[in-house]
């Protein structure tokens, strides 16, 4: 286990800064003084992996290569066989 501290600087999205300010507010509901870290931190610490894996299956879907090719191919951008083709590659790399 690493024991150094990591500072860390991200953009939130508008959605997670609202999700943010609500959880502020809890807090100090609850007399705690709330800042991004000490949240943050809190999340991170108790979320388990099984948690993050539900959290984050819509996101992984969508950025598939798999679910990418067949959006281009869906919107006409590419053809039946470029799409066949980029698949087969597509499957040859996950193998490698």
């Amino acid at each position: 286990m690493i024991n150094k501290t990591k500072v860390v600087q991200f953009r939130a999205t508008p959605k997670s800064h609202e999700k943010l300010e609500q959880l502020k507010a809890r807090l100090k509901e609850k007399g705690v003084k709330p800042s991004i870290e000490l949240m943050l931190n809190t999340i991170l610490e108790n979320m388990t992996l099984t948690d993050f894996d539900k959290s984050t299956k819509a996101l992984v879907e969508a950025s598939s290569v798999k679910t990418r090719l067949l959006k281009m191919f869906k919107d006409g951008r590419i053809t039946q066989e470029m799409l066949d083709t980029l698949l087969k590659n597509a499957e040859s790399n996950e193998v490698n």
